[in-house]
């Protein structure tokens, strides 16, 4: 318990929090406090089984289409997936809406996928 608590007063005082804010802290389920998509009519977000859904549909086109093998890495084709998703959570009355002063689409980790949903906004 020391060992933690000076790590965290070093990281504070050193301004090492920077270096573990910039962390990729997300994957591809829904986060609790940075939901994007929000429910036009009901205005709830989306539920995990729904997000993964469709992200799980978007992988299999991109597969498909390409004709690659079903454990190939899908690397460079985020956008393609993240597009097929998008469109996806809309036709099921999902828009993408990030909070106000969200850090999503500025995460690293991110910029693709944001990219791809910034077409599905409304």
């Amino acid at each position: 318990m020391k060992v933690l608590f000076s790590f965290i007063i070093a990281c504070v005082l050193s301004s090492c929090s920077a270096m573990v804010s910039l962390y990729p802290s997300y994957s591809k389920i829904v986060r609790e406090d940075e939901k994007q998509w929000v429910h036009l009519e009901t205005n709830e977000y989306v539920k995990s089984d729904i997000y993964n859904e469709c992200y799980d549909e978007g992988r299999k086109w991109v597969i498909n289409k390409n004709k690659l093998p079903p454990d190939s890495s899908l690397y460079f084709y985020e956008y393609d997936i993240s597009l097929y998703q998008g469109r996806c959570l809309q036709k099921k009355g999902f828009i993408f809406k990030p909070k106000s002063f969200s850090k999503y689409c500025y995460h690293y980790s991110n910029k693709i996928a944001c990219k791809a949903y910034e077409k599905y906004r409304k």
